[in-house]
């Protein structure tokens, strides 16, 4: 393991971890860090400027795999650190709610009926059918408990 935390060093920003056979990826490229958090430079491909993720060089996945940093360090690049993954299994790794959430809970939404005024249900989708609670919740608390006990039951159906 070489870890990249005192300076810049061969080509890499501050904090970057990566393991010693990658090295050669910091002088053949200039990485920096993307508004995002992740380790990125710029490559031409067709005429156009593209951005390609550290750890996707590093990993290179199947046009349909993802790579997931295992414990959400977007700056640890080390091989053991990183899995390809399918979309649906990377999206259940997720930390939290998207930016756009309007409960910031993970899979907990508002009700949109009139009668279900500041209600909340609970919609998980695994191999692309949704699964939603029957029940509606009066708060967000109540709705993110089955909300975890969903991603856990569909978890378990992916990982299989």
């Amino acid at each position: 393991m070489t870890r990249f935390g005192w300076r810049k060093r061969k080509g890499f920003p501050l904090g970057v971890l990566v393991d010693e056979e990658d090295l050669w990826l910091g002088d053949a490229f200039t990485w920096r860090i993307s508004s995002d958090g992740y380790v990125c430079t710029s490559v031409w491909r067709e005429g156009k400027q593209h951005c390609l993720m550290l750890h996707r060089a590093i990993m290179w996945p199947q046009p349909d795999e993802e790579v997931d940093h295992r414990f959400h360090n977007k700056l640890d690049n080390r091989r053991h650190m990183l899995q390809c993954v399918t979309y649906e299994q990377n999206n259940f790794n997720r930390k939290g709610a998207q930016s756009t959430s309007s409960t910031g809970v993970l899979n907990v939404h508002k009700a949109i009926s009139k009668a279900a005024n500041d209600c909340f249900h609970v919609r998980v989708a695994v191999g692309g059918k949704v699964r939603r609670s029957r029940k509606v919740y009066k708060t967000v608390e109540e709705a993110a408990v089955v909300a975890a006990q969903f991603r856990e039951e569909a978890r378990r159906e992916i990982y299989a």
